[in-house]
């Protein structure tokens, strides 16, 4: 169950992602926060970047958390 919970969030958000990259014509992405460490989200994300000839950044596993290390390093 939890997992399947999780999938359709990830799905959910590969979506909002896919559309927000078609609208606006961005070549970059960035996955930041805790979810940066979920294999998962990350083979997504590369997946969309690949279809979208965009670039994925992907923050540090050491600054991937709730923390201000890593809201920091977004910023920058």
């Amino acid at each position: 169950m939890c997992l399947s919970l999780i999938e359709t969030a990830y799905s959910m958000l590969g979506e909002v992602v896919e559309r927000g990259l078609a609208l606006t014509g961005k070549k970059e992405l960035l996955l930041a926060g805790g979810v940066a460490r979920s294999r998962r989200l990350k083979s997504i994300m590369e997946w969309i970047a690949n279809e979208f000839n965009a670039k994925l950044g992907i923050v540090p596993p050491e600054y991937a958390g709730d923390n201000g290390g890593m809201i920091a390093l977004t910023g920058y």
